[in-house]
Formats: C-alpha cells, structure tokens, sequence
C-alpha cells in the first residue's frame, strides 16, 4: 500500500511526465542568425508581386 502513496508524493503521475521548460531557450549562433535572416530576406522578395527575383540559389 505505500508504494503507491510515495509513486504519487514522488510526482510520478502520467499527467506530469512530460519534462517543465526551465530552462531559457540558447540563442542562435551567428551562422545560424544570417542563415535566419537571408531566408526570411528571400521570402519577403518572392512575396511582393510583380517584382523581379533572383533566381540563383543560396548555396545549401
């Protein structure tokens, strides 16, 4: 009978298993931050209509 009471003192129970986000999320590294930053340039371009785009591809 008492392993079931400490299982639930414990905080074992099905609804709290997943883990808590206590930790702050890391930022981007710089490589990662232009990567962002040319992509987002890229789709802005591509969604203004009537406007020429380029059409060389950024290298992968």
């Amino acid at each position: 009978m008492n392993t079931t009471t400490e299982s639930k003192a414990k905080g074992a129970s099905p609804v709290n298993s997943t883990p808590e986000k206590a930790q702050a999320k890391k930022r981007p590294s710089k490589g990662m931050r232009k990567h962002n930053r040319k992509v987002k340039q890229e789709a802005r371009r591509v969604s203004v209509p009537g406007s020429e785009v380029k059409k060389n591809k950024r290298p992968v």
